[in-house]
């Protein structure tokens, strides 16, 4: 993934002004996108989430969004990605499956992303899965 390509994106939302995209590895192990935007009065996660969704592919897309005031800055009027606020990993209320079909995809799921436990509501991408580890999963469920 070229997070520049994500940015690049993002920049492209009505109001929004700088963007940066990182990786944060969550207590599972497993990967978040998280996307650090500042902009006027419009922006908004649900503004980003909804421009996001129409443009980039679903492995793409932050899981996290964190609007700020102002970019942390260095001496050099660079972003100073160290100063980035730590983003808040949100873990969804579980929703345990009810079929077999439902359990086998939510075990495969925990296996591959290195969780105790997945949600059958919880998006494959949210939980930090990307295209290398959806190849695993594919492997997995038709084995």
């Amino acid at each position: 993934i070229e997070l520049g390509e994500i940015e690049a994106v993002i920049a492209s939302a009505p109001g929004v002004r700088e963007v940066v995209v990182t990786v944060v590895d969550a207590p599972s192990g497993s990967q978040n996108l998280v996307a650090y935007v500042t902009g006027d009065d419009s922006v908004s996660e649900a503004v980003l989430r909804e421009h996001a969704a129409g443009r980039l592919l679903p492995f793409m897309r932050p899981s996290v969004w964190v609007v700020l005031d102002d970019m942390p800055v260095n001496a050099a009027g660079k972003v100073d990605r160290d100063r980035l606020p730590a983003p808040v990993l949100v873990v969804a209320e579980y929703v345990a499956p009810e079929t077999e079909n439902e359990r086998v995809i939510a075990d495969v799921y925990a296996e591959v992303l290195g969780l105790d436990k997945v949600s059958v509501t919880e998006s494959f991408f949210d939980l930090g899965g990307n295209s290398l580890s959806a190849t695993q999963v594919v492997s997995r469920l038709r084995r």
